[in-house]
């Protein structure tokens, strides 16, 4: 299975991201409810003729006919052997339906699922909502800043307290006045239950980072940086940790020289520390490499950056840092930490395919709506409420398990997925945001290096998704009528094959729905 894209990749190219906002046309769309026994595009066969090149660009309008004959060549393709696949494409202007090929049938959508999670978040939570982190203490701030008792940090589920957003926390608890804390670090955990780890993500035991535990406090998605420099021939390589925190112990037992890289590197509990080892061997003249590991004690991690945050801003600490389950009763507000808006955390969620992010919006949506703690099953029923009681779908139509798509365990037909773009294209309170949140074809996100043309450089907007066995592409793009076309093309039982050359019979049959004009 695929990892989240890099942390520091993400940090870097959307600190900046300005949502762009779509046209949204007020004409109501009903969403399809095809029957189970809808007819499959048949497969291309030699009375059809030779199956046509690749499909680039036609340079023309297509009709309907022409249309379907060239998705049922697509779908054909000898790379397609064995692969189950699923399509629908909407005209949502008109309502017409442009295709479908088993459309009702239920399919493994990997990251797609994130459309699903992101759609309810902005409908129970809004585009403006923001998670607000209470920090607090036995006693009022005192005159002289020297904080005598201890400092609670409440768990609010904030996806996205990266290291930026811990320096600012505490550059924000110093602007209070806080000079000195001569208790303990006290990390609050009451908003999520002790579960770690969602369906489909194991039972911990991989040190991957798309593998870290889910927290109610969370420093940088839980997991950090490791750069691996070639050094002297014979000699180690350099490692650097990023974010750095003496809470990680390094152990580098690996060489530089050889001429192919086998570089291994592993997360492990170290007592009080996470250790990360690397070992192998790194030639000499290799490029820098990154790999990212989950921490193996998230409270402690957070614990301990935010303590050298404060440290690095003149704030004393003397204490430890220790966990507690329940909040103690009469503690006094010192500050309460904002988060940046939900429609910037659900752009990162969306176009970089953040599993973490989407993980935490769920149990979010089930604290928020079912009340705490927030756990994976809460999520999973807001979400399943909101696809029946608001989008209009069967409940056959859907298998809700965790939030991101990791695993096998969620299930979703194309035509619910095209129904929920459809429903959140005509919101008018969160429908541009959800739109901008897509990765854009041939821009950024996911599909930045997307090699689709001129023709739809900008106008297809989609969230990929990726597993050994799954590969699959939900969005809107443009088609030669000038009208939006809302589209699910889900690809099943993936295992061993080229998922690149899937990515291309993808956009084919993206490039054939933009030239659609009938």
């Amino acid at each position: 299975m695929r990892a989240s894209n890099p942390l520091n990749k993400i940090i870097l190219q959307t600190l900046l991201i300005i949502a762009i906002s779509y046209q949204m046309i007020s004409v109501s769309y009903a969403a399809e409810t095809p029957s189970q026994n809808e007819n499959a595009l048949p497969a291309w066969n030699s009375s059809d003729g030779p199956m046509p090149p690749v499909y680039f660009s036609s340079g023309k309008t297509l009709k309907k006919n022409e249309t379907l004959r060239l998705i049922r060549a697509a779908l054909s393709r000898p790379d397609m052997g064995g692969i189950s696949a699923g399509l629908k494409a909407v005209e949502l202007e008109s309502g017409k339906i442009i295709a479908e090929h088993r459309a009702a049938e239920l399919f493994t959508p990997a990251s797609n699922q994130k459309i699903l999670t992101t759609a309810a978040a902005f409908e129970y939570l809004g585009p403006w909502y923001v998670f607000t982190t209470p920090i607090k203490s036995e006693t009022p701030m005192p005159f002289d800043g020297v904080l005598k008792s201890n400092l609670y940090v409440c768990g609010s589920g904030d996806p996205w307290l990266v290291d930026e957003q811990l320096y600012r926390m505490a550059g924000e608890l110093k602007s209070k006045g806080l000079t000195k804390i001569e208790g303990d670090i006290i990390i609050v955990n009451n908003l999520f239950d002790s579960r770690l780890y969602g369906p489909g993500f194991g039972n911990g035991a991989s040190g991957r980072a798309y593998a870290a535990a889910q927290t109610d406090l969370s420093a940088n998605f839980n997991a950090v940086s490791i750069k691996i420099m070639p050094g002297a021939e014979g000699q180690p390589p350099r490692v650097r940790i990023s974010p750095e925190t003496a809470y990680i112990d390094v152990k580098n037992t690996a060489v530089t020289g050889g001429k192919k890289q086998n570089i291994q590197v592993n997360s492990q509990r170290f007592g009080s520390k996470t250790r990360i080892t690397v070992s192998g061997r790194i030639p000499a003249g290799d490029e820098e490499l990154e790999v990212f590991r989950k921490v193996q004690d998230p409270t402690l991690f957070f614990g301990n950056l935010l303590r050298e945050k404060l440290k690095q801003l003149g704030v004393a600490t003397a204490g430890g840092i220790r966990t507690i389950k329940s909040e103690p009763q009469n503690l006094e507000t010192l500050h309460e930490f904002k988060s940046l808006p939900l429609s910037f955390m659900i752009d990162l969620t969306n176009k970089y395919s953040n599993n973490f992010m989407a993980e935490m919006l769920l149990r979010t949506l089930g604290a928020h709506v079912r009340g705490r703690p927030g756990t994976w099953d809460k999520g999973a029923s807001v979400v399943k409420d909101f696809l029946i009681g608001k989008v209009g779908l069967p409940s056959s139509h859907f298998k809700i398990y965790n939030g991101s798509g990791m695993g096998e365990e969620n299930k979703v037909s194309p035509a619910a997925l095209v129904s929920v773009l459809a429903y959140m294209w005509k919101n008018e309170k969160s429908g541009p945001e959800f739109v901008s949140s897509l990765s854009i074809g041939g821009r950024d996100g996911t599909m930045e290096k997307w090699r689709i043309g001129n023709q739809m450089k900008s106008l297809l907007r989609a969230k990929t998704g990726t597993l050994n066995s799954t590969v699959s592409l939900s969005g809107y793009l443009k088609n030669r009528n000038g009208k939006t076309v809302a589209f699910a093309i889900l690809f099943n039982n993936c295992t061993g094959k080229n998922l690149e050359r899937l990515r291309v019979i993808e956009e084919e049959i993206c490039r054939i729905l933009a030239d659609y004009g009938d």
